[in-house]
């Protein structure tokens, strides 16, 4: 009888053990995903598949992106940034300026050379140069790559509330890192939490 009492208790104890640290429900977004809005993702879902993060609907994925010319109120965006969703906003657009990132007045830039400031004894030289506007930036953000020569801000953001925007001057490339291969070392900066990682690991 005694036996029978104890193995009650340990089933009871590993079910309310279950009920605590349960996963997500089958119906909800997966932590770890992220959502490319409008039907011409480019080379985002290379870019994010590659650290990790799984496709997801856009309802609760963890890293949304907006293309450039992606046409949505930025109200109720800057309130799912504030909430924790990482926006990354590309180019010139409303939702761009509604955080900060506004093409300035200055004639545009010849892009093809990129400094990173992770690294930047890197020489990071585009395939083929683009003409982008210089960009105005909002003081709180911080630059993670610009153009070499001028200076040109290509990437920066900041954190938000329990969330964190990153803006891009130009899409990463076709195979998602063409353009910026340091890209997801700077969401990690802004609070970005890889599925799989690891302090002891050595890839060759």
């Amino acid at each position: 009888m005694r036996f029978h009492v104890k193995c009650f208790w340990i089933a009871y104890a590993l079910l309310f053990l279950a009920l605590v640290l349960k996963a997500e429900p089958p119906n909800a977004e997966p932590r770890f995903s992220f959502h490319v809005m409008g039907g011409a993702p480019g080379g985002w879902p290379e870019l994010l598949s590659s650290i990790g993060l799984t496709r997801g609907a856009g309802g609760g994925a963890s890293v949304i992106v907006a293309p450039r010319g992606t046409d949505v109120p930025p109200a109720e965006w800057v309130a799912r940034v504030e909430h924790g969703v990482i926006l990354v906003v590309e180019g010139d657009s409303p939702l761009a300026a509604a955080f900060g990132f506004r093409a300035g007045t200055q004639p545009h830039v010849s892009v093809r050379s990129v400094e990173d400031l992770r690294a930047p004894d890197l020489r990071i030289v585009w395939e083929k140069a683009l003409d982008l506007p210089v960009f105005e930036i909002p003081p709180e953000a911080r630059v993670f790559a610009r153009e070499r020569w001028q200076k040109a801000p290509l990437i920066a953001g900041y954190r938000r509330g329990s969330g964190a925007v990153l803006w891009v001057a130009a899409p990463p490339g076709p195979q998602g890192y063409e353009r910026f291969p340091y890209l997801p070392q700077a969401l990690a900066d802004l609070g970005l939490e890889p599925p799989f990682r690891s302090s002891h690991l050595w890839a060759f």
